[in-house]
């Protein structure tokens, strides 16, 4: 649907120069809308660290500036007394408030999601956010939050945008887990997560389970778009035979994960399942791209990893190094549990390979087990082992998952079908608004 232009406010926990999934996500909305004439700006903290750590020194990032035609607004994020034990404890603490059964009790049960709102706004804090989202919003046409697991901004923006009568639209980019049970799932489905769900105007769904998960809990499907996720059209191209040299990989198949070194994302299992296949005998270089942390450099050492011949932890790169690192692959591997979508899984298809994924979150939406790669239990160190063997040890099946996940990446994961599924529901939403006044 043609219309005018006017402006978008979008609010999230990370934007660019992050390398995250969130980031080139909304990067590639925020700038396909800024083309269209749009006048868009982000408002994300200033410092691309883990927010439960003490905040960057201030000046970190620009608190104004322009990254292509998108204007971003950036607020300051304050820590917690203890550190991280201190924003763990408090997420600990949100999550109890919401496994109270209280649903009988309506006053209760609304007097708790008051507190677990309040208490939500402290995982982080922010002394200025209010006022960069007062200043931002006072002429926006428009609000859009992206990210339920920081529903403390969600909630401020959301109060900004009903003071201005604006739309308020959210992309949750829920964490489903590999079960009903799953402990990753009760942190992103939480009694004040959901209840912001409930107020936006809209929800931008990634996977069709995320849907199905939504409308679960009482929101009506007309409210919901299964946007789906894109990746760029022009990603770098990758030199495998220079990423080889530059890393001494002369030889044998690369098993390549992109993302951070976390336990919830299944590298452990993934360094794990690699050390069985080369003590089978099965030679495979493992490359790890992301950014690490003690823990698991504690965790290597431990179990004698840190030094394997086959393992390479190549820690942040740039888009090229990772492009290279694709290239010179043979399957790519994501055996996470904390995946809404998994990005990363169409940046493999792009470079030609097959992908090995958890049954968890939205990967099983995104990936179909023995068409376009192959899916495995979480955590199931044997389960992976066999699966990479399947790949490394049959090119003809590896070549048959890779190209057909190449077609689907063609033609269901590109932006010229995304984005007007996207901006189709901010234009109805301003319209309406308009219509109204």
């Amino acid at each position: 649907m043609a219309f005018e232009q006017y402006k978008i406010v979008h609010v999230t926990h990370r934007y660019l120069p992050g390398l995250g999934g969130t980031e080139r996500l909304l990067a590639g909305l925020a700038n396909r809308q800024a083309a269209a004439g749009h006048r868009v700006t982000v408002i994300a903290p200033s410092t691309l660290s883990d927010l439960s750590l003490p905040p960057a020194p201030a000046g970190a990032l620009p608190a104004k500036e322009k990254i292509g035609q998108v204007c971003v607004r950036r607020f300051q994020v304050a820590g917690l007394p203890g550190g991280p034990a201190g924003y763990n404890a408090l997420r600990r603490l949100l999550r109890t408030i919401s496994d109270l059964p209280v649903e009988q009790t309506p006053a209760l049960s609304q007097a708790l999601l008051l507190i677990a709102i309040r208490i939500s706004r402290l995982t982080p804090s922010s002394p200025d956010l209010d006022s960069v989202l007062s200043d931002t919003i006072r002429d926006a046409d428009a609000v859009h939050f992206m990210n339920i697991c920081y529903e403390g901004f969600g909630w401020r923006a959301l109060a900004v945008a009903r003071q201005r009568r604006l739309p308020f639209v959210c992309t949750p980019l829920i964490h489903l887990g590999e079960s009903a049970n799953s402990v990753v799932r009760r942190y992103y489905t939480m009694r004040q997560q959901i209840a912001l769900c409930r107020q936006a105007d809209h929800i931008l769904a990634a996977t069709y389970l995320e849907s199905d998960y939504l409308a679960s809990v009482g929101i009506d499907q007309p409210k919901i778009t299964v946007a789906g996720v894109a990746i760029e059209p022009d990603q770098p191209a990758g030199d495998g035979g220079r990423f080889r040299q530059r890393h001494g990989l002369a030889d044998g198949p690369i098993v390549v994960y992109v993302g951070p070194y976390q336990q919830d994302k299944g590298v452990y299992t993934l360094v794990e399942a690699a050390g069985k296949l080369n003590s089978a005998g099965r030679s495979a270089n493992l490359v790890l791209v992301g950014q690490s942390n003690q823990r698991f450099a504690s965790w290597l050492n431990q179990k004698s990893f840190a030094r394997a011949g086959w393992l390479r932890l190549l820690g942040q790169v740039d888009d090229q190094e990772k492009a290279d690192a694709l290239a010179a692959g043979s399957v790519l591997a994501l055996p996470s549990r904390t995946d809404s979508f998994g990005l990363v899984v169409l940046e493999g298809w792009h470079a030609g390979l097959p992908a090995v994924v958890a049954r968890a979150g939205g990967l099983p939406a995104v990936v179909e087990d023995g068409v376009d790669g192959l899916v495995v239990e979480y955590g199931n160190a044997d389960q992976l082992a066999f699966a990479l063997d399947r790949l490394l040890s049959d090119p003809t099946l590896a070549g048959r998952l890779a190209a057909n996940g190449r077609q689907k990446l063609a033609e269901r994961y590109n932006w010229e079908l995304v984005y007007p599924k996207v901006q189709a529901v901010f234009d109805r939403l301003v319209k309406e608004r308009r219509s109204r006044r």
